[in-house]
């Protein structure tokens, strides 16, 4: 991942969970009506058929949306 920004504009802490494979790589909490940026490259060797999934995990029944822009590079 070479950038990761994330915007919460709901007024509970919520936390974005990047998973491969079916397990948790990153955790990114993100604080309520804010944002945060990750400013740094993660470099994580992943293979041809790696399945990468974008969680979000927030306290029960809050409604609402999560702005996210991710960028991914091949090496």
């Amino acid at each position: 991942m070479v950038y990761c920004r994330v915007g919460n504009p709901s007024s509970e802490l919520i936390c974005l969970i990047l998973k491969r494979d079916g397990k948790l790589t990153r955790y990114f909490p993100v604080g309520a009506k804010a944002g945060t940026q990750m400013p740094h490259a993660l470099v994580d060797d992943l293979l041809a058929n790696s399945e990468i999934e974008v969680v979000i995990a927030a306290p029960a029944g809050l409604d609402g949306s999560v702005l996210i822009d991710m960028g991914f590079v091949e090496i």
